[in-house]
């Protein structure tokens, strides 16, 4: 199993949930921007972006990757970022008996 996280823009985000509901795979949760330290000299520009967390199997990684990728598309650099790391495994809580 993996875990993919995802940072992409708020715009995209209906785009991304589409191509991943297309997928069978649908997580999505905000995050704000943070502050830079106070010791920090330099103007950042902190960039709105939310962030999509995916426990999946081995054989479904490339798959959502391209679903992001491909849905999060700007014109503009850094449209997404994808993480990929190793999950272990977990169970599911609730449900139907």
């Amino acid at each position: 199993m993996k875990l993919l996280v995802a940072y992409v823009h708020p715009e995209k985000v209906n785009e991304v949930k589409t191509a991943l509901a297309a997928i069978d795979l649908l997580p999505v949760s905000r995050l704000p921007g943070g502050m830079p330290p106070e010791s920090l000299d330099v103007e950042l520009t902190l960039l709105n972006r939310l962030r999509i967390e995916l426990t999946v199997s081995d054989y479904c990684v490339e798959r959502a990757i391209q679903a992001i990728v491909q849905a999060s598309r700007m014109a503009i650099c850094s449209d997404a970022r994808v993480f990929v790391m190793p999950a272990p495994e977990g169970s599911q809580v609730g449900g139907a008996v």
